[in-house]
């Protein structure tokens, strides 16, 4: 099959073609498709407004060829699949949309023909709002083009394409594309995995995951990534200290560690217990609500198991926050809707209100302490519930700020290097997350966290140190 007029058409080393096409051509193509297990359309007018200019520079400066990017397909039955690239397909489409609704070009006819050619549907509300909004932009910023950027625009703006015959390959190379490549965290090409792992499964299902996925891949309120904090800040660093493995900044080189077995493909002796685990699960879940009984020190399983396991993760650290972050004088939680109450003693609360209030919370040493305090806490929780968790609430707050009290500036190297037990001269080198990790019961983490030698101040002025003084005599009593 011909695709447009390639310009170049190669073989690729795993069989497919490559090329590039301009604008035009590329919307000649009357078989393309946005799969099921796309993300929504998530550009906003700051990213096409960002387009719009580079287009503008390279026909003010009367380039030959103005390179867009990479657009990746999947040769799936003579459809072709967009794997990667579909954020700028869909800001070209409107753009061409936009030049037709203005009457400003004699090309208006052929134009109709190039948006008819590709009508992709939306479901995510999240993709109508940013089409909507960046439709009405592109109106506005198209209005006074001239039949000479139109031209442009069509014949010199150009992608280079890839096409791929087989799915696995081409999330692979996209993986391997985007590994090198400029924008992509690293939970975004473990989707990418992740979903390749499960291309035997059922499309509506591929979705649901995908939907939940991109629920969690928002912004909070302070304008960081919740996924994004999630593995960086949370999961990677509690596995890696778990191990005794240094988990200082998480990027594409790590994303190993949460590719974990395909339990249809890896039969080893150590996976059965999983596969037994996974099956049950499967098999209850037909006749009562259960969810899979996840373990941050268990090895992952790929493909659908995987994205639950980061939803679970997901909202237990959301609600995690929302307690240990509260100023509320209640002293009951739950951490989970279906979860025994969690009652705090006062000891507890007073730890959380001294963290919370104090002045110097948000320096970046400070927030260092509480990150790897909450760590350690969640890594408990995970491990043990609720079970004698206000012991392990005073505990670990001791163990973790100690830490504070003995430096005057803390670094990411210090928490690193204390997490694993490789500071010197402090707590004997007691390696928290690798007690959790192998304890059976709470008590055998709560035993090894007595024997904490807790250092005096070292700045005296600090009024944090003073009330951390102050519940560190509580907690020797």
């Amino acid at each position: 099959m011909v695709y447009g007029k390639c310009l170049i058409s190669v073989g690729t080393n795993n069989g497919g073609l490559t090329g590039v096409y301009t604008v035009e051509q590329l919307f000649n193509i009357k078989n393309l498709k946005i799969p099921e297990y796309q993300r929504p359309y998530k550009w906003t007018i700051k990213n096409i407004s960002q387009l719009m200019t580079d287009i503008c520079k390279g026909y003010e400066n009367d380039v030959s060829a103005y390179r867009l990017g990479t657009v990746v397909f999947h040769n799936d039955k003579n459809e072709l699949n967009i794997v990667d690239g579909q954020q700028r397909m869909i800001t070209l489409l409107l753009i061409l949309k936009a030049l037709i609704d203005n009457n400003n070009t004699s090309k208006g006819n052929e134009l109709g023909t190039l948006v008819d050619n590709f009508q992709p549907t939306f479901t995510q509300d999240i993709s109508k709002e940013n089409i909507y909004e960046n439709y009405n932009y592109l109106k506005q910023a198209t209005q006074n083009f001239s039949p000479r950027e139109i031209e442009f625009l069509l014949n010199r703006c150009e992608v280079v394409y890839f096409i791929l015959g087989d799915l696995s390959e081409a999330f692979q190379f996209f993986d391997s594309q985007n590994s090198r490549g400029k924008d992509l965290e690293p939970h975004d090409l473990l989707k990418a995995y992740h979903l390749r792992e499960m291309a035997d499964d059922e499309l509506p299902e591929q979705a649901k995951i995908i939907d939940d996925w991109e629920e969690s891949d928002e912004n909070d309120d302070s304008g960081e990534n919740k996924l994004s904090f999630l593995f960086s800040d949370v999961l990677f660093r509690i596995k890696n200290w778990s191990m005794l493995r240094s988990a200082r900044n998480f990027s594409k080189n790590d994303i190993s560690l949460f590719k974990g077995l395909n339990l249809a493909k890896h039969y080893y002796p150590h996976s059965e217990r999983l596969r037994m685990i996974n099956f049950v699960v499967n098999e209850v879940k037909h006749y009562h609500k259960v969810d899979y009984p996840f373990q941050l020190s268990e090895p992952v399983i790929n493909g659908k198991n995987f994205f639950e396991m980061i939803k679970h993760y997901n909202r237990l650290y959301n609600n995690y926050r929302q307690f240990t972050n509260s100023t509320s004088e209640s002293n009951v939680y739950a951490l989970f809707d279906d979860c025994t109450q969690l009652h705090l003693n006062n000891l507890s609360l007073s730890i959380f209100k001294s963290l919370n209030d104090s002045p110097n919370r948000n320096r970046t040493g400070d927030q260092y302490i509480r990150m790897m305090f909450n760590c350690a806490l969640l890594f408990y929780f995970d491990k043990f519930g609720i079970s004698d968790m206000n012991h392990a609430i005073e505990r670990l707050f001791a163990w973790a700020y100690s830490l504070r009290m003995h430096l005057q500036a803390v670094r990411l190297a210090s928490i690193d290097n204390y997490a694993i037990g490789q500071y010197e001269g402090l707590n004997h080198g007691i390696q928290v997350f690798s007690i959790i990790k192998n304890a059976l019961h709470p008590n055998e983490v709560l035993n090894e966290l007595q024997k904490l030698n807790v250092p005096r101040l070292v700045n005296k002025d600090d009024a944090l140190n003073k009330a951390l003084t102050k519940i560190f005599g509580a907690i020797r009593q």
